[in-house]
C-alpha cells in the first residue's frame, strides 16, 4: 500500500492501477518509467508499457504543443520526489527496526 502522503502518491497510486488494468494513462506511463526503482523500492508493479518515456513526451506534446515538455518535465520531477520520498521512509522504518 502507498502512503497517500508521500508526494507523489498521487500519481503513482492510480498509475499502478491503471497499468494492472492495460490502461495507457499518464499516470501509467510514468509508473513504466519508474519501474525498476518501484520495485527495489519494495512496490508490486506489473510490467510496464512499451517505450513510457516517449509514448509520454508525444502524449503531452499533442495535448498542448507550447507546455509539454514543461509538463513532461513536472511529471517526472514529481514520480522523483515520489521515489525519493519512498526510499527515505523505508530506510527509517529500517533503522528503526534496527535501533529496537
Amino acid at each position: 500500500m502507498i502512503d497517500p502522503n508521500l508526494p507523489g502518491a498521487e500519481i503513482v497510486a492510480p498509475g499502478l492501477v491503471d497499468l494492472r488494468d492495460g490502461k495507457a494513462s499518464v499516470e501509467a506511463l510514468l509508473v513504466s518509467m519508474a519501474r525498476p526503482k518501484l520495485i527495489w523500492l519494495g512496490l508490486d508493479v506489473p510490467e510496464p508499457l512499451l517505450d513510457p518515456e516517449m509514448t509520454l513526451f508525444h502524449r503531452l506534446m499533442a495535448r498542448d504543443p507550447e507546455c509539454g515538455y514543461r509538463d513532461y518535465n513536472s511529471l517526472r520531477r514529481r514520480l522523483d520526489r515520489f521515489c525519493r520520498a519512498l526510499e527515505h521512509q523505508r530506510m527509517s522504518a529500517l533503522r528503526a527496526l534496527h535501533a529496537s
